[in-house]
């Protein structure tokens, strides 16, 4: 399904008397927002522009759009219909027209009209719908303003919906005035999660005369996804995380050689995320070359922009994005957040990124860069970066409140003209790598290409809920190793397994209480201490080992004391 997402910005400009004084005009806005089953959506804006001086009227008018694709462009006034003038930017349709009917007079009101349809309020992908609409920006001549959404009977219930509005009727009418609405935009998600089918190639070559042993990056779990694998062909050696929890399956390359690997997976986004424990802390926090906030060039920031939200807002007011930036580069070449700071019109979603990461580290608050798909057929408002194939980059930062990672999206922030991507994060938004310790380094998925190819190896398709199966968990038989007992505990399954890893103790073993983390197709090696030993002959107990509350018992026997120091004596 295509994605488009639209908002506007209210420009007025006039041809009258020239007079220096402000609010010549108090003008009133009422804007209807009516999505169609189809995804498009017709909006309505009456308009009331009233005279406050007697001597000036208006004589023309203008819209700024703040998309790219609008259609069936209506215009009217008193005297009937208008034809509009249309010039179109990076990510920008301004609306000009002249008015038929010249309203002179102090307190005399000119009524407008302007219509027009867009795909680009509404998405839909799988079963959950997203609107967004504009923050009206107007200048000083607004005096009110009021927004109607009107969504379809069969439209599941909102998920999220910011502004609250002042009045619902029946569940498919919300209702903004002015003092709820401010100047806000209007953001709604109806439905709760979303499900893509991912299909990847990884393109691996080795020049070397003897094998190569590499490693290539798989999506992830993170806090707002969960992945299932489809299919791994060839299947790698073993599956590990490393500290960003980024998934890295292993593979051996013959002297030589190319090696294509191909693989299917199903990805769930929820809207809300779940709890995910922060391993490391100081590691986000440190200062790095991408980075560095110690650059004297941040010495010119306030230090008061020192939480998520002030440094968001600062991000998404410092930087512009810069279209003709968006070009295949290396994935590797990364200017940094000090460019970024003192280049500020050079930026695209990388430096947005960056920028965010290095002023939240400076605070102390733990963050980190994510690159993966973001779903977007408008690339003029919400651009993504043709490092390899098409990626996108977002920061996350630790809420230490809530336990787990939050994502934002500065960049879209600022290409959309304000909607809203730190309060909630879209479902859209797909992690190939998790950059906390190396700002390049796992490559994400796409980057993966021998020097020959140019395909496209990125395939990202919306589908229809999906169950996940669950994790196939087996527990070898512990063995004794002096004062342990030590076991595997392997996942043959095809997604993660995150859960609690129970053993109560026995007369001869502590009791064991631990958070696991096993990926598709990896062990993890546990080990249970043990009290005391028999003394003179092997003794069986029956160790209890229970994962999410599911119990299994295993007959261990232990080795006795005397055993041990007889060997040790001989």
């Amino acid at each position: 399904m295509r994605r488009f997402i639209v908002y506007f910005l209210i420009l007025i400009w006039f041809s009258a008397t020239p007079v220096r004084a402000l609010n010549q005009f108090s003008t009133d806005y009422n804007v209807t927002y009516t999505i169609q089953p189809t995804g498009n959506t017709h909006v309505s804006l009456e308009i009331s522009q009233r005279n406050n001086l007697s001597t000036v009227y208006a004589t023309s008018f203008s819209l700024s759009l703040s998309q790219t694709k609008i259609q069936n462009i209506k215009v009217r006034d008193s005297l009937g219909s208008i034809i509009p003038e249309l010039k179109i930017s990076d990510n920008l349709t301004n609306i000009s027209f002249d008015f038929n009917h010249r309203v002179v007079g102090k307190d005399k009101i000119n009524n407008f009209t302007v219509e027009y349809d867009t795909p680009d309020i509404a998405t839909k992908q799988g079963s959950v719908w997203e609107i967004n609409i504009p923050k009206l920006e107007t200048d000083e001549n607004a005096n009110n303003q009021t927004a109607i959404l009107v969504v379809p009977d069969n439209f599941p219930t909102p998920t999220y919906l910011e502004p609250k509005p002042a009045k619902i009727l029946d569940n498919t009418k919300f209702y903004f005035n002015a003092s709820n609405l401010g100047n806000k935009s209007i953001s709604a998600i109806f439905g709760s999660t979303s499900y893509y089918r991912v299909k990847l190639q990884y393109q691996l070559a080795n020049p070397l005369k003897q094998s190569l042993n590499t490693q290539i990056a798989l999506p992830p779990d993170t806090s707002y996804q969960q992945v299932f694998i489809e299919n791994l062909q060839p299947k790698p050696l073993d599956i590990q995380a490393d500290v960003d929890g980024n998934w890295l399956a292993s593979y051996s390359i013959p002297p030589s050689s190319q090696l294509e690997i191909t693989s299917s997976f199903v990805i769930k986004i929820s809207f809300n995320p779940k709890a995910w424990p922060l391993s490391v802390s100081n590691l986000y926090t440190k200062a790095t070359r991408a980075w560095d906030f110690t650059d004297p060039s941040f010495f010119q920031i306030s230090t008061q922009i020192n939480t998520p939200k002030s440094i968001y807002d600062y991000v998404t007011s410092h930087l512009n994005y810069n279209y003709s930036k968006v070009v295949a580069r290396d994935p590797n070449y990364r200017p940094g957040a000090a460019f970024a700071l003192s280049n500020p019109n050079q930026s695209i979603c990388t430096e947005f990124s960056d920028l965010f990461i290095a002023l939240s580290r400076r605070a102390s608050i733990p963050s980190r860069e994510l690159q993966g798909y973001a779903v977007s057929s408008n690339d003029k408002l919400k651009p993504i970066s043709l490092t390899q194939d098409i990626l996108h980059s977002w920061p996350e930062y630790y809420d230490v409140n809530k336990q787990t990672w939050i994502q934002v999206d500065p960049t879209w922030a600022q290409t959309t003209n304000g909607v809203d991507y730190f309060n909630k994060l879209d479902l859209n938004h797909l992690v190939f790598a998790i950059h906390g310790q190396n700002p390049t380094q796992p490559l994400p998925a796409g980057a993966y290409k021998t020097i020959s190819s140019d395909s496209k190896n990125i395939s990202v398709e919306p589908i229809s809920p999906l169950n996940f199966p669950k994790p196939k968990i087996i527990v070898d038989k512990p063995i004794q190793k002096e004062n342990r007992l030590s076991f595997q505990i392997q996942n043959e399954g095809n997604v993660a397994y995150r859960g609690d890893i129970n053993i109560p103790s026995t007369q001869y073993t502590f009791q064991k209480d631990e958070t696991v983390y096993i990926l598709p197709g990896s062990s993890i090696s546990q080990e249970i201490e043990i009290r005391k030993k028999p003394i003179l002959k092997p003794t069986d107990i029956n160790l209890i080992i229970s994962l999410d509350g599911q119990s299994s018992t295993q007959v261990i026997t232990l080795t006795p004391y005397l055993n041990q120091v007889i060997a040790i004596s001989l």
